[in-house]
């Protein structure tokens, strides 16, 4: 019988490691170290000698997963689906006029109220504080625009929290064949009417047609064009459209300038010129309470304006606030001064609401219509 002879060296070896690395792998001794050197410390890796205070005689454990597997991860997303229940929903954005005729009616079929937001093109801060409005007004919100937005505007219309877009389709919205017109006759013919006689009747049949079709609970509109929003108005009361008109007051750039995309194409100079609108606002509604006639009121706001040499004075007027009606005696009611200034070949519009003096204030003397006019301040010509 043979008798039985050692391993070899290199099998004992073999064994060796392989009884090392595999049978005991938690040993507090690695043989692989001496190949490999020793495994670096992790910057928060439980400190070594926690094992000999540890009451407990247990080892730390090293709790670093490797990352799953992309089938294990497929397997763990069935039960672990992400919470959407406060995420925004998308914004629906349509052309077609049954679309958001169902929309509309949908929002309403489900007990929300709808709140119309008419814009043209592009967004700024004015825009934005219409969008609020009509959200403290309403449970849902929907914006017109008259072109397709880009994604500038899309991002912003949906972080403002619109929920529906509507862009209507020239043929569809405005056929070519359509007979009806709507036009405001007398707010339509007056001030800025006859400069654009066709303006206020284009501008009241857009809106008469968005209201039909999205028929909603609230509109609302910017106060900046005041007589465009009075024309609305009209409109309104004369076909009994079901429909609350809620107007944002005008927003103004630090300077003082109405917000308006118009400002875009200013030259600096003329920039700094149209300041002299603002200034003869402001100047107007403190002298108002001192009891000057609406037409004294009139005249100097014009004079001043044309003070300015780049200033071109389209219209400056004095108005009853509620009707339009032309005023020119001792203000009793609040008024609004309405102007329309060129500057280059941009055209501004702006406004200011002024209210007369308390009957019992001494300001309010009254000054007779043959006073002299007061002199307007002069201004230093725009660079």
């Amino acid at each position: 019988m043979p008798v039985p002879t050692a391993p070899p060296p290199t099998t004992r070896a073999f064994t060796w490691v392989f009884t090392g690395v595999f049978i005991t792998p938690h040993s507090d001794f690695n043989p692989c170290q001496g190949f490999a050197g020793p495994r670096p410390q992790r910057a928060n890796a439980p400190d070594p000698s926690a094992r000999e205070n540890d009451p407990r005689g247990a080892k730390p454990i090293d709790t670093i997963a490797p990352p799953l597997s992309p089938i294990a991860a497929r397997g763990l997303s069935r039960y672990h689906r992400p919470n959407t229940a406060n995420r925004t929903p998308p914004m629906y954005v349509t052309r077609s006029l049954q679309d958001i005729r169902a929309q509309s009616a949908g929002f309403r079929t489900q007990g929300e109220s709808v709140a119309l937001v008419p814009l043209s093109r592009g967004l700024h801060a004015g825009h934005l504080a219409l969008i609020a409005q009509a959200k403290a007004e309403c449970s849902r919100v929907i914006a017109s625009l008259t072109e397709p937005p880009d994604t500038q505007t899309t991002a912003q219309l949906q972080a403002s929290g619109v929920d529906a877009v509507f862009v209507p389709e020239p043929a569809e919205f405005a056929p070519a064949d359509a007979q009806t017109i709507v036009e405001p006759v007398t707010l339509g013919k007056s001030l800025l009417g006859r400069y654009f006689p066709k303006h206020f009747r284009a501008r009241s049949t857009e809106v008469t047609r968005l209201l039909n079709i999205i028929q909603p609970d609230v509109a609302c509109f910017g106060e900046k064009d005041f007589q465009e929003l009075a024309a609305i108005r009209q409109t309104c009361r004369d076909l009994h459209i079901p429909v609350r008109i809620v107007a944002t007051a005008t927003l103004r750039d630090s300077d003082g300038l109405a917000l308006s995309l118009r400002n875009q194409a200013l030259a600096p100079a003329d920039r700094a010129a149209a300041l002299c609108l603002n200034r003869a606002l402001t100047q107007a509604e403190a002298m108002a309470k001192t009891g000057l006639t609406a037409s004294r009121l009139r005249a100097w706001v014009a004079a001043h304006i044309q003070s300015e040499p780049r200033a071109d004075l389209q219209s400056a007027d004095i108005r009853c606030a509620a009707t339009l009606h032309s005023i020119s005696g001792p203000l009793t009611a609040p008024a609004v001064i309405l102007l329309a200034v060129r500057f280059g070949r941009t055209l501004l519009l702006d406004h200011r609401v002024v209210t007369p003096a308390d009957p019992g204030d001494d300001l309010a003397a009254g000054q007779d219509e043959a006073g002299p006019c007061p002199t307007p301040p002069q201004t230093q010509p725009a660079p």
